[in-house]
């Protein structure tokens, strides 16, 4: 499976990050593409990104990107801003990669983000020269901490930062540690509704006991004070939406506040 462009990785991660409340530098922008890449090597054995990340003195720098936010921003510290735009569909493996990085960024925060980027492999190969490439069979091998750090805690930290109320904390907890694809689809979900939902919209997410549906799922509950015609509509068409489809082992159901809609 080929990498995707830098064009494409930047929307991908500018969109995701912004959705969450997530505003990136450059240098940061790098560093999540860097570990959405690693984590995608060691996940499927493919590349995420069309490139090679290379050992540069601000740790590990892919050559494209930097080309490309060096239109947006001169300096690696500025901020990267907005609005941006969800890039088009991509594999569902490389966009829980790049979830699960940016979920990383969100739960350890900027500077340690930075600093476990510094390590092994780049470490090694920078002391070789600068410059080097950073091989992709070299980063399958090697051994990151941050990757270790279990992804549930980065899936809960992600629904905490999106204002979103976990009913039964134990319950969903165990429900995404058992189907853990299904957090780049409820990302997608949690996206969208933000999006979509007339503002004051509280989202609710728990485990259904909807004793219709014979097997548990996730229940994002839409809530609000007023329920107006288009808080009913902006429900109805998100429920039709291709990301509540079942394309993962457990599945997300959107309803309102007393009766379901999907």
């Amino acid at each position: 499976m080929p990498g995707l462009p830098a064009r494409t990785v930047a929307d991908a991660i500018l969109a995701t990050a912004e959705v969450r409340g997530i505003v990136l530098k450059s240098i940061e922008l790098q560093k999540v593409a860097y570990f959405a890449h690693v984590h995608h090597l060691k996940a499927t054995g493919n590349p995420l990104i069309e490139g090679t990340f290379e050992a540069w003195d601000n740790g590990p720098v892919w050559d494209d990107l930097y080309k490309l936010y060096s239109k947006w921003t001169h300096r690696l510290y500025d901020t990267i801003r907005g609005p941006f735009h969800h890039p088009p569909e991509i594999p569902i493996s490389m966009r829980r990669s790049i979830a699960i990085a940016i979920g990383l960024f969100s739960l350890v925060g900027s500077k340690e983000y930075l600093a476990q980027s510094h390590l092994a492999p780049f470490s090694q190969i920078y002391q070789e020269h600068r410059n080097l490439p950073l091989p992709d069979e070299v980063l399958m091998q090697a051994e990151f901490p941050i990757l270790r750090i279990p992804m549930i805690s980065t899936y809960q930290n992600l629904l905490a930062a999106q204002g979103v109320h976990i009913i039964d904390e134990e319950a969903v907890r165990v429900f995404l540690t058992n189907h853990p694809d299904i957090g780049t689809v409820l990302d997608e979900v949690l996206s969208e509704s933000k999006q979509q939902l007339p503002p004051g919209t509280e989202l609710h997410l728990s485990i259904s006991d909807d004793p219709e549906f014979s097997d548990p799922h996730l229940r994002l509950a839409a809530v609000a004070d007023q329920f107006s015609d288009a808080f009913y509509n902006a429900v109805a068409a998100l429920a039709r939406s291709q990301s509540l489809a079942s394309r993962t082992n457990g599945r997300v159901r959107l309803v309102d506040d007393y009766a379901v809609t999907a």
